[in-house]
């Protein structure tokens, strides 16, 4: 019998003449561990899909949060301006009734002066 190269003397080569070619070194067939690879190739692909999308959802968190924090500080000024409005408005009232409190003493002095 001719001796091939490749005979399994130490248990980690393939003998090609061997009824199980088609086993690897561990004895696990090949399609196992095309079917394994292909898994494997799957699940770094939806890993890689699935981080893409927690970066996404973390951005648009992160554009959420940068959007209640410019609400917060457009209701603070808004509550600002109508607190100045409301100030200015009191002031304008008290303004008013000084000139009608003026006018009233001008017209009762030029009734003085007329009866004079």
């Amino acid at each position: 019998e001719p001796h091939h190269d490749d005979d399994d003397t130490d248990g980690d080569l393939k003998n090609k003449d061997d009824d199980n070619s088609n086993l690897r070194d561990d004895g696990v067939p090949d399609e196992i561990w095309e079917e394994l690879e292909e898994s494997k190739g799957r699940e770094r692909e939806e890993a890689d899909r699935l981080s893409l999308i927690q970066d996404e959802l973390e951005e648009i968190v992160r554009q959420e949060h940068a959007r209640n924090e410019e609400i917060k500080r457009l209701k603070e000024e808004m509550t600002r301006q109508m607190e100045e409005l409301a100030r200015l408005a009191a002031e304008e009232e008290n303004t008013k009734k000084r000139e009608e409190e003026a006018r009233r003493i001008l017209e009762e002095i030029k009734r003085k002066e007329e009866l004079a």
